[in-house]
């Protein structure tokens, strides 16, 4: 193989390799994340919590369940909560805390996201959360 053979055989794989790293920055793929992450109990307070949940779909019971909760602290400690929920389907979530009954409240769980219920100043909420970044 002579030099100019050599020299165009390197600028044709370094090419090849080259185009191989360049993305489209004006369209970035989104994450693709299908299902549900699990519900979460996520304690703010300082306090340990009894908290019961109860978990309906269209009426049907998917979870009826009580926990103890401590604090979630820095390192992420969180109780999840072993139920599958459905993604992009409607639940409605009654919260129990320490003997104090919350009015149900509807929610949506979103294709790559999880249920969420914060407990915070003793008060609990119910939200969702995304599993994918």
């Amino acid at each position: 193989m002579n030099r100019r053979q050599l020299f165009i055989s390197t600028i044709a794989i370094l090419t090849a390799g080259i185009s191989g790293c360049i993305t489209d920055t004006e369209n970035p793929q989104e994450p693709h994340c299908n299902g549900t992450a699990p519900p979460t109990i996520f304690n703010e307070d300082d306090q340990q919590y009894d908290i019961d949940i109860l978990i309906e779909e269209d009426g049907e019971t998917v979870l009826s369940n009580g926990y103890s909760v401590g604090q979630s602290n820095e390192n992420d400690e969180q109780t999840q909560i072993d139920v599958e929920l459905a993604a992009e389907t409607t639940y409605s979530v009654t919260i129990g805390l320490s003997g104090t009954d919350y009015e149900p409240k509807q929610i949506e769980i979103p294709n790559g996201g999880g249920l969420a219920i914060f407990i915070e100043d003793g008060e609990p909420t119910v939200d969702t959360y995304p599993a994918c970044d």
